[in-house]
């Protein structure tokens, strides 16, 4: 597996070598790249714990008590929706649905790492490569007790746990409709790959726009413009080394 691995990085023309990975060889790389994708997130994660660990007492002081129940956010005394900036961070408490998704990616372009908080019906977290939803559905009974010290690191805790489910699965979903694409393409030309080999191909495709998201989150590079990039990567990756492979034309 180390070889497979070593190849995919430093070889792309050699990616189709992927098509002879075991089920269990792909299920490993399905939790590499899972791990991979993890990186930057994590590392964007932690720089906005480290900025918003001081401010968590002036952020309780301005939220009124709440609790999700229900499915829905109660709360003890009506509160228009803030902002409240931290550093390369932004958190928002927006009860009333002022603010949508997209309103929020767009302070993404400003250059904030993270942006996230309590939104009509959901707790919404986005970088610049990744975002992820917990419907009120899922985090019922919660309260303004979340931004005292020890709960917060706690449901911190527990919020990555969730997002290594969620990443784990997106990278899953991702591959498979990417693997549909290429296999479109495949057949177009006249390339004699099965799905399982085309899934495979693309997975480790996945890998060095992984490492390169990783690498502009530890340099502070993140735009929308290169996230857009290493969205289509992959696809071109495994396109390309299927055009370097020798065996395209048989099983």
């Amino acid at each position: 597996m180390l070889n497979y691995l070593k190849i995919f990085i430093t070889q792309p023309k050699k990616i189709h070598q992927a098509k002879k990975l075991s089920f269990w060889q792909a299920f490993g790389l399905v939790i590499i790249i899972s791990g991979v994708t993890l990186l930057p997130i994590f590392t964007q994660l932690y720089r906005s714990y480290q900025d918003l660990s001081p401010s968590l007492a002036d952020i309780q002081s301005k939220i009124p008590d709440f609790e999700i129940q229900n499915s829905e956010m109660i709360l003890e005394e009506d509160v228009n929706s803030f902002i409240y900036e931290i550093d390369s961070s932004l958190f928002i408490f927006d009860p009333h649905g002022e603010m949508s998704r997209e309103t929020i990616n767009k302070n993404l372009e400003n250059g904030y790492l993270m942006a996230g908080g309590f939104l009509e019906n959901e707790l919404y977290v986005a970088n610049q490569l990744n975002e992820i939803s917990l419907p009120y559905q899922a985090v019922n009974g919660l309260d303004q007790s979340i931004f005292s010290g020890s709960f917060f690191t706690q449901f911190l805790a527990v919020f990555s746990l969730v997002l290594i489910v969620s990443v784990f699965t997106a990278v899953i979903l991702t591959s498979l409709f990417t693997a549909l694409f290429v296999k479109l393409i495949t057949l177009l030309n006249g390339y004699k790959y099965s799905f399982g080999q085309v899934w495979k191909i693309v997975l480790a495709a996945f890998l060095i726009p992984g490492l390169i998201a990783f690498a502009a989150t530890l340099l502070n590079l993140n735009s929308l413009f290169l996230t857009s990039i290493i969205r289509i990567i992959p696809i071109l990756l495994a396109v390309y080394s299927i055009f370097y492979d020798p065996e395209k034309h048989s099983r």
